[in-house]
């Protein structure tokens, strides 16, 4: 199983009561990689089934992965 205490540079941005939370399952994992690496298109990745989908979407909240995104790039190596 996938943790965030797995991540030092993860648990940073993650609160308190969430560290140590499974993001997702070995086989969640598999599934989702299997889906993604299938597909040939975004609509095809959206299609993936709904169970798949919502455990991918916790893991990318509970991971930040929105903030990160609006962050400016950073080039210099520190961030």
């Amino acid at each position: 199983m996938v943790r965030l205490t797995q991540s030092p540079a993860l648990e940073a941005h993650v609160p308190g009561s969430q560290r140590g939370r499974l993001l997702l399952t070995p086989a969640q994992h598999h599934e989702i990689r299997a889906w993604i690496s299938a597909a040939r298109t975004p609509e095809a990745i959206m299609q993936m089934p709904a169970g798949l989908w919502r455990s991918l979407e916790l893991a990318s909240v509970l991971m930040a992965v929105d903030a990160d995104l609006t962050q400016p790039p950073c080039f210099d190596g520190a961030g």
